[in-house]
């Protein structure tokens, strides 16, 4: 039993035994993490400016009363589960994934309809490390660059407040997992998606 006050950061005991172990997050991330190919989201920055897999969707905010499913100034609420569909539509994989969970690439733009299903925008992760793409700084810099290598890509603002292109970090992984091959099942299925 652990007696006494004392403080107990996860983060600080994260990064001193990777430290330790010579373990390096973000080439986990980068060898285990699903990318869309680059061509899906030309495809779909033909058909809409944002290049989204689907049209007026954001993340609810629940901590202002929003709910899933209700439909605000035209913008419907969502979770995850639009995001989901959209980066399995994206690479091929409708409704067969198991053990990976959808990572936004920006934290906080889930919020915003232009970025919640941006392809340039969306990562499938293994469950067991997603969390890294929010929580820890050096893979979150990692996996922007990435965005911005495959596509380009990166989100005007973010709550009104200016985004800079992505630098390079200094972690960078110098091995990433190659995106998705374009199929054409994926063009059906881009095809095939009710816009909102």
């Amino acid at each position: 039993m652990i007696s006494g006050s004392f403080n107990l950061d996860g983060d600080m005991i994260l990064a001193e035994t990777i430290g330790r172990l010579g373990i390096d997050l973000g080439a986990l991330v980068a060898a285990t993490g699903i990318w869309a190919n680059p061509d899906v989201f030309k495809l779909l920055k033909i058909e809409n400016t944002f290049g989204v897999w689907y049209q007026n969707v954001r993340r609810a905010a629940q901590k202002r009363g929003e709910k899933k499913g209700e439909e605000i100034n035209g913008v419907r609420m969502d979770d995850n589960t639009y995001a989901n569909f959209a980066i399995e539509g994206a690479i091929g994989k409708v409704r067969q994934t198991s053990n990976v969970e959808v990572c936004h690439i920006w934290p906080r733009s889930t919020y915003d309809e232009r970025y919640h299903t941006c392809i340039a925008n969306l990562v499938l992760l293994p469950r067991s490390v997603a969390g890294l793409s929010d929580k820890h700084p050096p893979v979150v810099a990692a996996l922007q660059h990435r965005a911005f290598v495959l596509y380009g890509w990166y989100p005007a603002d973010i709550g009104g407040v200016p985004v800079r292109p992505p630098e390079k970090p200094p972690s960078y992984p110098t091995k990433w997992r190659d995106p998705e091959a374009m199929t054409p099942a994926i063009e059906q299925a881009i095809g095939r998606r009710k816009p909102r």
